[in-house]
Parts: structure tokens; sequence; C-alpha cells
């Protein structure tokens, strides 16, 4: 456990544009300190990130410069900083972005105190193994600090690579960094796998470095000029360019709380963490009551069916959006996929990828309960964490 609990002083400097900030030194390893230590020197470079459509993180990497994750902009037309101080700071415009790697680079109006600033790490020297410490703001509850360790570094092609973290995150910890026993910041962590046990990921930090050290082409923010990401695609995932639904089960994505009170057509249970509607029959073609709603910041963000069968729900999807994708398959070493473990008809656990971001799942928790999950293209699990 010790492991988990250090990290170096030292590796916080001034960074900007073209200089990306003091690297690892190549002979001397940097002193350790413990997670609370790299939490409260981290914790003044670490922003909360509101857009209207979003709740996120990110850090400051140079004087009036913020790095965050790229989905996090999408159908932002502003964009709110908010300090572990209290400070506040509004986006003035999107600095740089790479689009391949989930990431953006944005200008904010106040000037930051040059202890804000975080240095960036090799993460070329990141083992399976390693202890990481990453900072977010999970599903709101802003400036929270995780740990955990790399579970594996992982080539997904010849231009990605991403960190696989045990290190939980949630939706709210976009952008935030990931910060090695040095404090140093080796990743951004961008992504979750709904269905996985903790399987999370982040983005290394090498792609940061080249974001900073090229040429910026700064634009506003607005819904009409924020730049797109293409979705990550893990193997041989397919895609659908089918656009995502606009509502389920009667049920429109991103309505409010009391408006999905009001749209249930029969009995409202109000658990802990969802509303239940239990309805009669649910418009669909391969589900029955009840219907799951799941909010966040007060908006629906996901759905959760119950289908008649695996079968019937495989059937009716695959007709409207094209074979699905079976997270089972593994990666070989060169980055591709492996057939599934098992027949399809076994244990079945399905998922379809929208191009413009959004998920569906099916998953057989046993042969008399299969559940369909709709997560929005916002939040989905390679949405807005």
């Amino acid at each position: 456990m010790a492991a988990l609990l250090v990290a170096c002083a030292g590796v916080y400097g001034h960074a900007g544009p073209g200089n990306a900030g003091p690297k690892a030194s190549e002979t001397d390893p940097p002193a350790r300190l413990s997670v609370a230590e790299i939490a409260d020197r981290a914790r003044p470079s670490v922003v909360v990130i509101r857009t209207e459509a979003a709740l996120a993180t990110g850090f400051v990497v140079a004087p009036n410069v913020v790095v965050t994750n790229l989905h996090v902009l999408a159908n932002a037309g502003s964009a709110e900083l908010l300090f572990a101080d209290g400070t506040r700071s509004m986006v003035t415009g999107v600095l740089d972005f790479d689009a391949a790697h989930d990431l953006a680079m944005l200008a904010m109006a106040e000037s930051t105190p040059a202890h804000a600033v975080l240095a960036l790490g090799d993460d070329r020297r990141l083992r399976a193994g390693d202890a990481v410490v990453a900072l977010g703001t999970p599903q709101g509850l802003d400036f929270t600090v995780s740990t955990g360790v790399i579970g594996a570094v992982r080539t997904v092609n010849a231009d990605l690579t991403l960190l696989q973290i045990t290190a939980p995150i949630s939706p709210g910890s976009s952008g935030g960094p990931l910060l090695n026993e040095s404090g140093a910041v080796v990743g951004v962590t961008t992504l979750m796998l709904v269905n996985g046990q903790n399987l999370n990921f982040a983005v290394p930090s090498r792609y940061v470095q080249a974001l900073l050290s090229r040429p910026h082409n700064a634009r506003p923010l607005t819904k009409q000029t924020t730049p797109k990401r293409p979705p990550q695609k893990f193997g041989n995932a397919p895609l659908t360019e089918k656009p995502y639904p606009d509502a389920v089960a009667g049920f429109k994505l991103g309505m409010t709380l009391r408006d999905a009170k009001k749209t249930c057509p029969g009995t409202l249970v109000e658990k802990k963490n969802y509303l239940e509607c239990s309805v009669a029959a649910v418009p669909v073609p391969f589900a029955s009551g009840p219907v799951r709603l799941f909010f966040s910041t007060g908006r629906l963000i996901s759905v959760k069916l119950v289908a008649t069968s695996a079968e019937d729900a495989r059937t009716t999807l695959t007709s409207r959006y094209g074979p699905p994708h079976d997270p089972r398959i593994a990666f070989d070493k060169s980055g591709g996929a492996q057939p599934p473990k098992a027949p399809l008809d076994k244990t079945v656990h399905l998922e379809w990828s929208f191009a413009d971001g959004g998920s569906i799942n099916i998953d057989e928790l046993s042969p008399r309960r299969v559940e369909v999950l709709y997560t929005a293209p916002v939040w989905n699990d390679e949405g807005n964490y």
C-alpha cells in the first residue's frame, strides 16, 4: 500500500505553448510524497468545467491555459472554470485541439498564479503496477482524489496509446490530471467502460506535450465552431452512422427530472440513484416495464429497459443499427481484435456505438433478466467523464 501514497516535490513549474514545462530527470529520481501531499500540490491547478451540456474537469498547464478533453466542449457555447479556492474564470476560446486524442487547450480570462501550473511527466516510463493518483469531479463531487495503479499500457493502433488504470473515475472526471508518484501529469482521464469492472482509461501526457509545442490557431467557443472529435474505436468495434434516438420509451434524453416525472404514464417510484416508472406496456418492440431513468445534474442521461428476451432485443436493434460489437473481444499485441471467447448465444453482452456519441448495450443477467441500456451521447462511456 505504501506505493499508493508516494509522489514528488519540485515537479511543478512554469509551462506554456511551445514550452511544456520541465521533464523528469533522466538520472536522479524525484523525491516521493504521500497521496495527500500530491493532492494538496495539484489541487490549485485543477478546475471544474461547467458548460450548458456538461460538467467536467481540467488542469492548468501554462499561465491562462487549461487542458481538458475535447468531448467536454460538445454543444458548448460557453464554459466557466471553478478553482478550488473559489476563484471563477470564463473560457475565452479554444487555443488548439487534438481530435484524434480527445484533447483541447482552453484560454481563460483571468491570469493564474505561477504555482497553479502543473508540469508534465514522462508517460513512456510507466509500467503495469505503477501507482497513480487521479483528481476530478465524479458525479459533480468536485476536487475528488482517487488512487490506483497502471493496469496496462494499451497500444490501440499506431496513432493511439491508452493508459488503462484502476483509479476510479465517473461522469464529471473527464479531462482531469492523472499524476505519477512524483506528482507530474502522466495522463488525462478520458473514458471508462460502463460494462467493465473498473476499466478506466487515460490518454498519455505525450499528446498534451505535442499539443503545447505546436503553433496555435485560436477560435471562439461557440456551438457553431466547437470542434468535434471522432469517437474512440476499440479493436474492430463497428460504429453505426444512424442518428442516436431523441427519446427512449417516450422519455426524451436531456429532459429535466420534473418533466420526466410528468411523462411517466404509470406508477413512479423514486430510488436512491434513479427513478423507476412502472408501466403496463413500453412503447418499444422488444421491451416490457418497468423503465429506469438515470439523471446527472438534473438531466436525463440514461434509460434502462427490461427486454422480453435477448434475441428480441438483438434482432430489433440489429435491423435498425446494424451488427453490434461484443465487448468480450480482446486486444491482440498489434491492437487488432480476437474472436469472442464464447458464442453470442451464451451470456449475451452486446453494444452499439454511435459515430456522434452514445451507446446501446444489451446485458443478459440471467435467462429471465435481460437489460437494455441507452446512454446519451454527451454522457456515454466515451463521453463525459
